[in-house]
């Protein structure tokens, strides 16, 4: 071959190699850009117009289908899942509402914002008393209708679960709060809708909906329901099809408020439910993963699509929201920003250690539960009125169902998170409890039976 065509071919040679190069890391870059994140949520332009803060009260994540669920329960939750943000193990800081939604408010835990009796009236407790004291969130915190109101936004909230109310402190920041017994997702949607106007000529608003349905009493809501023989299946459907019928309420609110466009819809629950998965019913016995494993989804129309699979608390909206509004980054809060930052970015929160609390007053019973999520491992310790104390370990990436008690394989980890269980959140952040007073009378009593709680 001549001279002049082998360096004709060596010059084709290089150009070539130099072209695949650049393919094959245009394609790279494609290949990850198309990757879901597992770091920290992906951040907004600017604050968003409004703020909708959803929660569906009793909701466990695994109901869902976003959430491996093989029934379709929320197919509206499901197509906002695919155009949002979904944080995959996400867990509350307790296992019934008052103290879990004051977590929510305040980003602290129930021993540290105080909140950890509410309105469990028993029949023991009608006997002894003719009264009942319950904890409210103390004055000197900032709730998060205050942080909200304080950047502009004008705050209105309607909560179906008679917990939720002013004198415990839920009202501090609301320009309007409306919370009743149990009126079901059509009347709490009724009352969005009589407010619509003033939502919509104000600046800017953040609007609290809190939807009870999934509670008990569990009905059969048709057309979702689909009959199941024996227990717990019987139960599970009718609780599943609650789940649908709350998914179309939201639904409805979306379009008619056209939230598609300028606002920011957050997507979450109190607590879980327990369907004898660990022997009991209902949520606020145990700290099992079935009663604390929640869903957090968010949606705003310049979010990119993800799913972040580390671990994450219903502590981190608060002062994810805060940042997202421009304040402070301090370390005033036990939950933390989700936000990736200027400085750098904020992982979820997979290596700090996440709590839960299940605290009963002595006049109830001295039996209380704790646990601490480290890693794979979930610790649960139960302390009952004979002084003894039980603890279970598990694992939770290789039995995410808690079904075996690693406990006696693992001395050195169940020693290690015993520790940081009974040193608990840190005490410099606590600033409770603060109390009120309430008569017991047969009407607050036949309330509670309805749900379930006498």
């Amino acid at each position: 071959m001549p001279t002049y065509q082998r360096g004709t071919m060596k010059r084709l040679e290089i150009a070539c190699a130099i072209l695949i190069c650049a393919a094959l890391l245009f394609l790279s870059r494609a290949h990850l850009s198309r990757q879901q994140p597992t770091g920290a949520a992906p951040p907004l332009a600017s604050p968003p117009k409004n703020i909708v803060l959803i929660v569906i009260d009793t909701l466990r994540a695994d109901h869902l289908q976003t959430y491996g669920y093989a029934r379709d329960t929320a197919p509206f939750l499901e197509e906002i899942s695919s155009r949002g943000v979904v944080f995959e193990k996400v867990f509350s800081t307790s296992s019934w509402i008052a103290p879990a939604t004051a977590s929510l408010f305040t980003a602290l835990y129930p021993s540290q914002h105080g909140v950890i009796t509410g309105h469990n009236a028993t029949r023991k407790l009608r006997k002894k008393f003719s009264h009942i004291v319950l904890n409210r969130i103390p004055d000197q915190l900032e709730t998060l209708p205050e942080l909200l109101g304080k950047a502009g936004y004008s705050t209105f909230g309607i909560s179906d679960n008679f917990k939720v109310f002013r004198k415990m402190g839920f009202g501090d920041g609301f320009e309007r709060l409306d919370s009743a017994w149990y009126r079901g997702g059509d009347e709490v949607n009724a009352i969005a809708t009589r407010w619509k106007e003033d939502l919509l000529v104000a600046d800017r608003y953040f609007l609290y909906l809190h939807y009870v349905d999934p509670h008990q009493p569990y009905h059969k809501r048709e057309p979702w329901f689909e009959a199941a023989q024996g227990q717990p299946a019987s139960t599970i459907a009718r609780y599943d099809s609650e789940i649908s019928y709350v998914d179309g309420m939201i639904r409805k609110l979306f379009d008619e408020f056209q939230w598609q466009d300028d606002t920011l819809l957050i997507v979450t629950s109190d607590h879980g439910e327990g369907f004898l998965d660990h022997g009991n019913w209902g949520h606020d016995k145990t700290l099992f993963t079935e009663v604390l494993h929640i869903p957090l989804i968010v949606y705003h129309p310049s979010l990119k699509p993800a799913r972040l699979k580390g671990h994450a608390s219903i502590l981190n909206i608060y002062p994810t929201l805060r940042e997202l509004l421009g304040g402070s980054g301090e370390n005033d809060l036990e939950g933390v920003s989700l936000l990736p930052a200027p400085r750098g970015v904020h992982a979820l929160p997979g290596s700090r250690a996440l709590f839960a609390e299940l605290i009963k007053r002595k006049e109830e019973t001295n039996r209380s539960v704790r646990s601490v999520l480290e890693g794979k491992w979930n610790f649960i310790e139960q302390s009952r009125q004979d002084s003894q104390v039980a603890g279970f370990l598990f694992d939770l990436k290789a039995d995410s169902r808690e079904q075996r008690n690693h406990g006696a394989l693992f001395p050195q980890i169940v020693a290690s998170l015993r520790k940081k269980n009974r040193t608990g959140p840190r005490d410099t952040l606590a600033v409770g409890p603060e109390a009120i007073t309430l008569p017991i009378d047969e009407e607050k009593l036949k309330r509670l039976r309805s749900l379930g709680y006498v």
